[in-house]
């Protein structure tokens, strides 16, 4: 109310000619420095707008577009009626008539922030966005891009949801989940399109529990968002075939056939999964059955990490939420809780160029100091140039276990042994000579480890046997690149390969007590951007306002 208060409020009155037919006309124009004039309108065109203060004055006054953020102007039928329909739901009425007020522009028009027409485009990617039509979304996203200059500054920029619907049209799943991965606020759409993402990378588990967030938050809400989180949810489920979640899996299909199926599961739903949901006893062993592949959304096909074939030219590092890794200052970080001071030293056959740290496989090394490594979340991403088909990329050893990582027969080989435990090697994915690849290692307090990258076309997920939650190495452990570390830990069972040769671009280990620890001192490690091996694809990376901060 007292911001209410605070605004200038002035009443006027202005005749519009429209179709040729006079009319008078009230608006509210929201000015940069903070004030609102009521008034009624003269003319609008692309540089200002003309306005008189009252019907019984003659001066015509003016005001720049550059001094203007946005104008509300009086609602006309047309759109009242559209968002009558959208509001209550009606979504088809809605299209169609937002799409009337779009071929109206004589009435529906003016070339300032605020008029209807650019607005109706919005809600028409709101009204896809609620019946989670991805290839719509897609197009729509690039038509409100392109309409931002006449959009109030609200409407300026594309939820970080819209982003994750456009990567998942396309399949590209990796995209879609960095895009929602730090929303401060997620709605029951954040946590569908983060469910489709795992999906889609194969991670069931983690599929199976944002599903539950989407329906669990949207009861209530669009019924076909909450159908369906439901039926993905059951049918992530039943592919993890586990006889101890047999109950769950029930809970989800009987939830699901009384909410939407009036007594009866989706069309095609195996018979089995029939059974269950009418309180059949059912053998899990069948439970794969008609679901040999995770159902993926509808979409353009393409791996993860396809890189587009012409990249349109980066924006200002300034402007953008992300740096990629060729721009960082360094070619080698660690990263942990607390503080430290991080040295790089280069020996022996070893040396700096700006590609990165180039090792002739004589023995040469990089170290890297100032890690807090005894800790349950960490995430290792590396980016090289072999010249062989062997060699040691990385090593984080001392008394008390460690991590490696290593290139052997072509293949990179990933080992971790935190305290006391034994040692667990894994073998992760190709990697060719003279040929330049990359990878992200995480590892978390479930003892997974998940891998990206190395040509993979999904998340590959693996288990560590080990009970302990953690590396639970020493603090402050060096960091060698390229060469053998020269403390052997207790464990048995290090991989032992010969000194790198090649190239490595880039390689990183960021530590933290937990997953928002890690992403802050992510952020921390790497300039306030979130680190990428590669520019997002020209048709994901939304137009930002220049010099325009975080929201």
């Amino acid at each position: 109310m007292m911001g209410m208060l605070n605004r200038i409020i002035v009443v006027v009155a202005v005749i519009l000619l429209a179709g040729g037919v006079g009319r008078a006309e009230l608006a509210t124009m929201h000015l940069r420095d903070g004030r609102s004039l009521t008034v009624e309108l003269m003319q609008v065109d692309r540089g200002q707008i003309q306005w008189k203060v009252s019907a019984s004055v003659t001066q015509v006054q003016q005001t720049l577009r550059s001094q203007i953020d946005y104008v509300d102007f009086t609602p006309t039928n047309e759109w009242e009626a559209a968002e009558a329909a959208f509001q209550s739901g009606k979504l088809n009425e809605a299209i169609n008539l937002y799409t009337t007020v779009l071929n109206a522009p004589a009435s529906q028009f003016y070339p300032m922030p605020g008029n209807f027409a650019s607005l109706a485009k919005v809600r028409l990617l709101d009204c896809h966005r609620i019946r989670m039509d991805m290839k719509a979304i897609a197009a729509q996203a690039a038509i409100v891009r392109d309409e931002f200059a006449d959009l109030p500054p609200s409407h300026r920029k594309l939820d970080p949801e819209v982003t994750a619907w456009v990567a998942i049209s396309r399949q590209n799943w990796q995209a879609a989940i960095d895009a929602v991965t730090d929303v401060k606020i997620p709605t029951p759409e954040t946590y569908l399109v983060r469910g489709m993402a795992y999906e889609g990378i194969g991670a069931l588990e983690e599929a199976i529990r944002q599903y539950a967030g989407a329906y669990v938050l949207n009861f209530g809400g669009p019924t076909e968002l909450t159908r369906t989180s439901l039926r993905r949810s059951a049918e992530m489920l039943a592919k993890l075939k586990n006889q101890d979640r047999q109950n769950e899996l029930q809970g989800l299909v009987k939830i699901y056939q009384d909410l939407f199926g009036k007594g009866n599961l989706w069309e095609g739903a195996p018979e089995w999964l029939v059974k269950l949901a009418a309180g059949e006893l059912v053998v899990m062993s069948e439970l794969t059955e008609g679901l040999d592949a995770p159902e993926k959304p509808d979409g353009e096909s393409g791996p993860l990490g396809q890189k587009s074939a012409e990249l349109a030219s980066l924006p200002p590092l300034a402007d953008r939420e992300w740096i990629l890794t060729d721009e960082l200052p360094h070619r080698a970080y660690v990263e942990g809780p607390g503080e430290a001071d991080v040295s790089r030293t280069v020996e022996g056959g070893a040396s700096e160029s700006g590609k990165g740290y180039a090792f002739d496989g004589s023995g040469g090394k990089v170290m890297v100091s100032g890690v807090a490594a005894s800790q349950p979340f960490m995430r290792i991403r590396g980016d090289l140039t072999p010249e062989t088909t062997d060699g040691i990329i990385a090593e984080m050893k001392g008394g008390a276990g460690g991590f490696g990582v290593y290139l052997k027969k072509g293949e990179i080989m990933f080992a971790w042994a935190p305290n006391g435990a034994k040692v667990e090697a894994f073998t992760l994915g190709k990697m060719e000579e003279g040929s330049r690849g990359h990878f992200v290692i995480t590892i978390g307090s479930d003892r997974k480890v998940r891998v990206s990258g190395l040509g993979l076309e999904q998340q590959e997920v693996l288990s560590l046997k080990t009970r302990k939650k953690g590396l639970e190495i020493l603090d402050n452990q060096k960091l060698f690149l390229g060469d053998m570390h020269s403390q052997k830990p207790p464990n048995e069972g290090w991989p032992q390969s010969t000194p790198f040769k090649g190239t490595i671009h880039h390689f990183s280990v960021v530590c933290g007590k937990n997953g928002e620890q890690l992403k802050e001192l992510q952020l921390k490690a790497f300039s306030g951007k979130n680190p990428r091996f590669t520019p997002p694809l020209a048709e994901e990376a939304p137009k930002e306002e220049p010099n325009k901060g975080k929201e």
